[in-house]
């Protein structure tokens, strides 16, 4: 619960009444609401205008003490003129109303943010070893393990050879003991490790009691994802494997394709951390602007600092769009960015985003703003690249943007740079005449501006009685009838708009005037002849290096990024280039951490994490985010615990947690004055296809354009009956899939499944069929992607587990991702009876989003019951003798941990065996153990391990021979156990079986 005075504060910042529990100088205790005009720090009292509704509807001036406050509530829906003077006079003497906590600035939400930052980043392994007696269970069956000079020199060779000491200071590096990896051929990902601590004088290793996981990994500069090897909720599978390692190992298991094992060997491991790029200085800055007290609207937004003040700092800029296809919600984006601080927009698939910002770049440009765009991803940013376009007679105007990144984007950069230098010296400029254009450009944009600025208020203003009707529903008879007093004044505002005019109609279309686009075409140049002035000469100089070999661009780039890291030269740098489009992390390569951009714009901030969100929000005045909740959230790979306790070590809220927030939702918890607009026109998806989404989330908000064509929606019913199928695959989906991709001959077509094994199985069959083009992946790979045909497998078979059906059915986001893929088509592929059992079996199943899209579908749609396809699909791993190698590394360092046993490998019957007359005698004489646990002590044999392949499945005589040998076992009482090829690496399951027969 909020104290008194933050709500007070939040009250004055957002212009809203509080209702106040309030005991005065005699004892007596009041109720009443009230709204705060003034603030006298020395006695601590409020100058208010009160109204208690329960007494009289009159309004009266009085004043109130801070201390005589019992409990304070904001009341939603009501508004006030805040006077201006009142927050002036608050920010500017923070210190004598400190008991208000009217500044939110919280450093330590800072310092927080940088520990998430620098932890929250991939690991990989730089080289690994057993150490001869060294195993998890001996190290925890003790506080520090001592070592033999054996191990211990073991150990100091494995260091020495690391060279862990000379690792660059850019990395974090420490020792660790693998508990659970996957072999991917002769490379690691850990998923599951101690960390070790080496005392060196002790002659000791000390295990780190938590068991840590890495929610993903490097492998070679490759990112590996836990979510990539599991089919239930990966935090599910954090929280919880440690209390039963096996059970979430074969989890694991199941969903490993070739070449892929679990390895459990305690390998003494070198594990790594890259540090990202320094991002202190940004936290430094904000820090520095709260000190000297010249915070921007975007900073003090995500500090709640903002008020109704800042929000209403208009601009006299105009909006401009270049056509005519646009709609409302675009155009009250555009007004509110152009007039306003702060923007948030919602913008679900398909609905005009990148149109949206290419809007807000062109009134920037008309308006002469700066403009930094950013995302945390490169796709997003590289498609609003590409869609800032302008022709003028058919010639492409030289617009003043520049993609700005990694080596490749900057090279890029300086080669334009250098071609429109060039262009540009012969262009004649005439200044007269582009204000004039520009002038006359005002004039025909001047209807939509006005239209726009009615509809805008407007809209506050059904906003505003939507939010009294729904308080008065439920208020007593005295506080309906004040209420009703207000809806009444609303209603006189909103009939004094009168009619709203068709914004369509006042369209101006930009790109089809010539003298328009003459003005873009030859402003933008008036930019480029900017490289002309002496000042720019060390750019031109930096433009000119060579840059033909690889040696030479990295050298050019490293002076172009030292040119860009000064403050001057990058204010000089936007003043010829005000466009640049970037990564998060790589804005931190334009200048300082200062706001140098009018604008900063992120887009799919839903996507963005907090920490490197602030790398480009510190560089502008004002900001727009661009993000959808219902879509895919950051990827965050900081562990839980560790976040746990940086959220004691701070003392910080859940509204800034790293791990549960993404910026836009940081931003909406903190910013309750700024607008919130969600784009409901969708353009994309065939009208019956996203009608799904838009039902299930979107509040059924979306306004969909596209047609009602027939045929976009097909369910085709297979029965997935096969338990013997590899887990979470379906041969009969995949093969129908085929089927239908051959007969259709679909050419612009994507396969989504919720399945790695599905994905694996459908690609495998795409190959053997020699189909080429046709995407297969899990719901992940298609995020901001779109295709004519989408055909989703779900793969739900009588081997789902129930906490993978719930893993599916629960995961909003991915079930919308997929949807909202496809224009054409979208084909559903999976068992109906299955699933409508497995929904039937769980709570709540109105909430069951998988079992929603399929009876939609069905119902929407045409159902197809496909016939059942012939042939198999044998899921065999790569098998082969090398697994018996594997085995033997993991039973031979198992041996240095269990002193009392040995063991050999292709050990001959006869050798240790007496022939029994009841024994195949040629087989006897023949026939080998794989392996062989021996007493030490007697050379008695114990134990018979045998390594199982595919053949000893399928291969008649091989299953025969098998029998044999078992016979032979138990006939001498000899226990004979099998380990399936894909689990010779499974140090602690097997050990665990040994010790059960060893004692």
């Amino acid at each position: 619960m909020k104290d008194i005075g933050t709500t007070i504060s939040e009250a004055i910042k957002t212009g809203k009444w509080l209702y106040v529990d309030y005991v005065n100088r005699d004892n007596q205790q009041t109720s009443f609401w009230c709204s705060v005009h003034d603030v006298f720090p020395d006695d601590k009292r409020l100058a208010i205008k009160m109204i208690n509704p329960h007494m009289s509807h009159d309004v009266i001036d009085t004043r109130i003490s801070f201390d005589g406050i019992k409990s304070a509530q904001i009341i939603e829906g009501t508004t006030y003129d805040v006077p201006a003077d009142l927050i002036d006079k608050i920010e500017k003497n923070p210190a004598s109303y400190v008991w208000l906590n009217f500044d939110s600035f919280n450093n330590n939400i800072l310092l927080y943010l940088r520990e998430c930052y620098y932890h929250d980043n991939d690991p990989y392994q730089r080289e690994y070893h057993c150490v001869d007696g060294v195993d998890c269970q001996l190290l925890r069956e003790k506080k520090a393990f001592d070592l033999s000079t054996v191990q211990f020199g073991q150990i100091i060779d494995f260091i020495l050879k690391t060279d862990i000491d000379a690792v660059s200071k850019k990395n974090v590096t420490f020792l660790a003991i693998n508990f659970l990896s996957i072999a991917l051929r002769d490379k690691l990902y850990v998923i599951a490790y101690h960390d070790i601590l080496f005392d060196v004088e002790k002659r000791a290793l000390v295990l780190g009691q938590k068991l840590k996981i890495n929610k993903s990994f490097l492998i070679d500069g490759q990112k590996y994802s836990l979510r990539q090897f599991l089919d239930i909720d990966t935090d599910e599978f954090v929280a919880k494997f440690a209390s039963d390692p096996r059970y979430y190992a074969e989890i694991i298991a199941r969903n490993l394709t070739s070449g892929e094992l679990l390895d459990e060997r305690p390998y003494l491991m070198v594990l790594e951390r890259n540090v990202p790029m320094p991002i202190d200085n940004v936290f430094a800055s904000i820090a520095r602007m709260h000190e000297d007290q010249v915070m921007t609207a975007p900073i003090k937004a995500f500090f709640g600092n903002v008020t109704t003040k800042d929000a209403a700092l208009a601009e006299d800029g105009y909006v401009y769009f270049s056509d005519d296809l646009f709609n409302e919600d675009q155009l009250r984006v555009v007004y509110n960015v152009v007039k306003g601080p702060l923007t948030y927009v919602q913008g679900p698939p398909g609905t005009g985003k990148t149109s949206t910002i290419f809007n807000i770049v062109l009134s920037s440009f008309m308006n002469e703003k700066s403009v930094l765009i950013a995302s945390n991803n490169n796709k997003p940013i590289n498609d609003i690249y590409q869609r800032i376009k302008f022709t003028h007679n058919n010639k492409e105007v030289p617009f003043p943007v520049l993609r700005i990144g990694v080596l490749s984007d900057n090279i890029a950069a300086l080669r334009l740079i250098k071609d429109g230098y060039h262009k540009a010296e012969n262009i004649v400029i005439k200044e007269g005449q582009l204000a004039k254009i520009k002038e006359d450009a005002k004039e025909k944009y001047a209807q939509l501006n006005a239209a726009i600025a009615q509809y805008e208020e407007v809209i506050a203003l059904e906003e505003e009685k939507e939010v009294l009707l729904s308080i008065s529903d439920n208020a007593d008879e005295g506080l309906r009838n004040l209420l009703a007093i207000e809806i009444n004044l609303v209603d006189e505002k909103l009939r004094k708009n009168g009619r709203l005019p068709d914004i369509k109609k006042l369209a101006y279309v930009g790109k089809q005037d010539k003298l328009f686009t003459s003005y873009l075409y030859y402003k933008s140049y008036s930019y480029w002849k900017k490289l002309y002035k002496p000042e720019y000469s060390e750019l031109i100089e930096i433009v000119n290096m060579p840059d033909g070999k690889q040696e030479e661009q990295e050298e050019k780039n490293r002076v172009f990024l030292k040119y860009l890291a000064d403050a001057d030269n990058f204010r000089r740098f936007i003043a010829v280039f005000p466009f640049i489009l970037t990564t998060n992390l790589s804005a931190n390569k334009l200048g300082p951490a200062e706001p140098f951009f009018d604008y900063v714009i992120i887009d799919e901030a839903g996507q963005c994490n907090i920490a490197t969100s602030l790398i480009p929000m510190v560089r502008g005045k004002r900001l727009v985010l661009f993000g959808d909740p219902s879509q895919l959230r950051p990827v965050i790979v900081l562990d839980e615990e560790m976040n746990r306790k940086l959220r004691e070590k701070y003392q910080i809220g859940d509204a800034y947690d790293y791990v549960k927030n993404s910026i836009i939702e940081v931003l909406q918890k903190k910013d309750r004055v700024s607008p919130y607009i969600l784009l409901r026109y969708h353009y994309r998806c065939g009208k019956k296809i996203i009608t799904f989404s838009s039902r299930r989330y979107y509040g059924n908000k979306l306004k969909i354009q596209t047609a009602d064509l027939p045929d976009q929606l097909e369910f085709h019913d297979v029965k997935n009956d096969d338990r013997s199928s590899e887990r979470n695959a379906s041969y009969q989906e995949a093969a129908t899939i085929i089927s239908l991709i051959k007969e259709n001959n679909y050419k612009n077509v994507a396969v989504i499944t919720p399945f790695r094994n599905q994905s694996a199985l459908i690609k495998d069959l795409l190959e053997k069929e020699q189909i080429k083009d046709v995407e297969v992946g899990t719901i992940h790979t298609f995020q901001g992607d779109e295709r004519d045909v989408v055909i989703m497998s779900l793969a739900i078979s009588p081997t789902t587990g129930e906490r993978t059906y719930n893993w599916v059915r629960e995961n909003s986001e991915l079930i919308n991702v997929a949807v909202t893929r496809p224009k054409k088509k979208l084909i559903v592929v999976g068992d109906h009876d299955l699933i409508a059992k497995k929904a039937a079996s769980q709570p709540n199943a109105e909430n069951d989003d998988l079992y929603s899209l399929v009876n939609y579908v069905r119902k929407n749609g045409n159902c197809y019951v496909p016939p059942k396809q012939q042939g198999d699909y044998q899921f065999f791993r790569q098998y082969n003798t090398a697994k018996e190698k594997d085995f033997l590394d993991t039973i031979s360092h198992m041996m240095t941990t269990m002193p009392m046993y040995t063991s050999q490998s292709k050990v001959k019957v006869a050798s240790i065996l007496n022939l029994d007359p009841r024994d195949d005698f040629d087989y006897y004489t023949r026939a080998e153990f794989d392996f062989v646990i021996f007493e030490k002590a007697s050379g008695r044999p114990l134990l018979v391990i045998e390594v199982d392949g595919p053949e000893h499945i399928n291969n008649y005589r091989t299953i025969m021979n098998d029998r044999k040998k078992e016979k032979m076992c138990r006939r001498r009482n000899i226990m004979l156990i099998r380990i399936p090829n894909e689990n010779v690496r499974r140090y602690n399951m097997v050990k665990k079986v040994l010790s059960r027969w060893l004692k």
